[in-house]
């Protein structure tokens, strides 16, 4: 799969994920500290705009401010084996939070 922003060469989807994860080992991708999505989110964000992609890239920032705010995604809690924080129970509750 390429994916091309009509500015240069398509970039290629193992490209992305590599640019994503960096040196990550796939068992941190679903650490469960959030480290890893605040890691993963700065990377979307740089790579959309290199892609000048305006639609991920406001994507990319809406899963920051997440990020900023809770230091993890708090949708993942129950997958992850997480308990929500009181906050994060308030936040998942509200309507349009998943976009």
């Amino acid at each position: 799969m390429d994916l091309d922003n009509g500015n240069g060469p398509p970039v290629e989807a193992r490209e992305v994920l590599d640019f994503w994860y960096g040196e990550l080992k796939p068992e941190q991708w679903w650490q469960r500290d959030g480290a890893v999505d605040g890691e993963i989110t700065l990377r979307s964000l740089v790579l959309y705009q290199i892609l000048d992609d305006p639609d991920q890239l406001d994507f990319a920032r809406k899963h920051k401010e997440i990020i900023d705010r809770f230091g993890r995604f708090p949708y993942r809690n129950k997958v992850l084996g997480r308990v929500s924080t009181p906050r994060e129970e308030e936040f998942l509750e509200k309507p349009g939070v998943f976009w």
